[in-house]
């Protein structure tokens, strides 16, 4: 998967992907030493794999923001009212991780970016009913052995789209949304992308924007042996303008 990423990173000038391994040690550069601190208060009563998780996830953060040369690398990302990373408005950002990955993905762009990373096999078929609608179990019937996808594979795939459309657009709308509130429309096995359609109306979009049609995200995916990889880059359809 870091290869793939690498490879993504050259062909999405503007975005930058970066990712840990958790088989990687962890070492906290001297220079980071007050944002360790600052980190280890929030989470010292945490479980020991979350601990470490959230810990992976903001060095990497810090880490590329010094390396892209913004002034702000040394601020503490701070965390929403739903739990989400509140990164700095001078850039837009994504956070995920999987059983075996972090991955960050920030761009100097304003526009919606969300990524998610899942281990294939962890969504269960018993779970469907918490996520898939109707449309959902309709693209699925569509794929088998022949295509080189299980239904298992196929069914984290729309999971981890799912994910990655509301990672995409929570910046923009400030509003929880759930799976039941968007369906996957089309996913391209040959170019590796998909599109979800999002029905839930968001007051913000009401009030500010100028809707036309249905609210369309796209974005793409990788995949290897274990995970499958999810990204929106700031393709939407349906709202003339979507900024924060």
């Amino acid at each position: 998967m870091k290869d793939l990423l690498s490879k993504l990173s050259i062909q999405k000038a503007d975005i930058s992907f970066r990712s840990l391994s958790k088989r990687d040690r962890l070492i906290w550069e001297p220079e980071f030493a007050d944002l360790l601190h600052y980190y280890e208060n929030i989470c010292k009563s945490w479980h020991e794999k979350r601990r470490n998780e959230f810990l992976m996830g903001r060095y990497l953060v810090h880490k590329t923001f010094k390396e892209k040369g913004f002034s702000f690398w040394s601020s503490p990302v701070d965390i929403g009212k739903k739990r989400e990373p509140l990164f700095n408005p001078q850039v837009s950002a994504s956070l995920t991780h999987n059983e075996s990955f972090v991955v960050f993905a920030m761009t100097r762009e304003r526009s919606c970016l969300g990524i998610d990373i899942e281990s294939k096999g962890r969504i269960k078929q018993s779970l469907e009913k918490q996520f898939l609608r109707s449309e959902d179990v309709a693209l699925l019937e569509g794929f088998g052995p022949a295509d080189g996808h299980s239904y298992a594979d196929a069914l984290t795939l729309i999971f981890s789209a799912k994910e990655a459309c509301y990672k995409a657009l929570f910046p923009y709308v400030q509003e929880y949304f759930g799976f039941q509130d968007a369906f996957v429309k089309e996913i391209n096995l040959e170019s590796k992308t998909f599109s979800i359609e999002v029905t839930k109306e968001f007051d913000r979009l009401n009030n500010h924007y100028s809707p036309d049609g249905p609210l369309i995200v796209k974005g793409a995916y990788l995949e290897d042996e274990f995970n499958i990889f999810s990204y929106i880059d700031g393709v939407q359809e349906g709202v003339r303008k979507l900024t924060p």
